[in-house]
């Protein structure tokens, strides 16, 4: 295949295995199809990120390294980076591929919300901690290893790596109790 902006209906059709006839009848056009795959990934992911938080055997911690690495590795493991990237950029002009995928952001900022809560609710995070803002922020934080994943080549493991020590920087300012912080800021 030549890419998701060079390819027609017929030669993804061919790739396929189906006839151009079938792919019509599910998809009007190439964008329609990027968006079911986009919507399957969203839901599959959406599972995976439930089970991370749901998993209360695991430290908080761990819980939300796999809740951001779902995130980051599920659709590149079922298909090519590349297939990624390029429905990531055809988001950039396609307004209703981008309106998806930012209503996809939305939901796993307010999932990450919901998780952080949680921590805050068994005492693992400060009960100050601004949830929207920390979720703002792990978001962003998986969303660029995610576009780095997709777009360079980076080994799945590196980029695993960097998420950990990120998250893990990020959830101990967190976790910190308000006095070490004001301790550390009067050093």
């Amino acid at each position: 295949m030549r890419g998701y902006a060079k390819s027609g209906m017929a030669e993804i059709a061919e790739k396929a295995d189906v006839s151009v006839g079938t792919l019509y009848n599910y998809f009007a056009c190439k964008a329609d199809l990027a968006l079911a795959i986009l919507a399957d990934d969203r839901t599959i992911v959406a599972e995976l990120e439930n089970a991370a938080a749901m998993a209360a055997d695991m430290p908080a911690l761990e819980r939300l390294l796999r809740f951001v690495e779902a995130d980051v590795f599920h659709g590149s493991t079922e298909l090519d980076c590349s297939v990624w990237a390029e429905i990531e950029a055809a988001a950039l002009v396609n307004p209703v591929m981008r309106a998806q995928l930012e209503q996809m952001n939305v939901e796993i900022r307010s999932n990450l919300c919901g998780l952080l809560r949680s921590f805050q609710e068994d005492g693992a995070l400060r009960p100050d901690m601004p949830v929207a803002a920390a979720a703002d922020l792990l978001h962003l934080i998986g969303r660029a290893h995610y576009l780095r994943h997709v777009t360079d080549d980076v080994d799945a493991g590196a980029v695993s790596q960097s998420i950990r020590q990120q998250v893990a920087i990020v959830y101990a300012g967190l976790a910190a109790s308000p006095v070490a912080q004001a301790s550390d800021a009067a050093r």
